[in-house]
């Protein structure tokens, strides 16, 4: 059994019913994986959530398990931060600081945007974009 983090696109593809991606969640928890989100997963998809979608938001993300953001972790998405825009790379805050939470907790991150996610030794799976 794994840890698995999705991104924030990739819950709200679920919450939207995207096939691919409500089978591939469900077989992990099916499986007896753990699913998990972190505070910026909760902002990002409240953030493009619809008014009516609100209580089916609530389920789903309540009934994932809670990684934290420690200091420790806020610490090294800043430094990774950092280091990716020297090498003149463009990543979001945002992205950087869900893939180090992914790390810090040995999650692997889900997501279809793969390319927003070049952290040092962080496991990423690739799920399908929606078509």
């Amino acid at each position: 059994m794994a840890a698995f983090l999705p991104d924030s696109t990739v819950l709200i593809d679920y919450l939207r019913g995207h096939g691919e991606v409500v089978a591939k969640l469900n077989a992990l928890v099916d499986d007896g994986n753990t699913l998990g989100i972190c505070a910026i997963n909760v902002a990002e998809v409240f953030a493009g959530m619809r008014e009516p979608e609100r209580s089916v938001t609530d389920a789903l993300l309540s009934s994932l398990d809670w990684f934290d953001i420690s200091y420790q972790t806020a610490q090294d998405a800043g430094e990774e931060q950092a280091r990716l825009r020297r090498s003149g790379k463009n990543v979001s805050l945002a992205d950087v600081t869900i893939g180090c939470v992914a790390r810090a907790n040995d999650a692997v991150l889900l997501t279809a945007n793969v390319k927003d996610f070049p952290l040092r030794s962080l496991q990423v799976e690739q799920l399908p974009a929606p078509r």
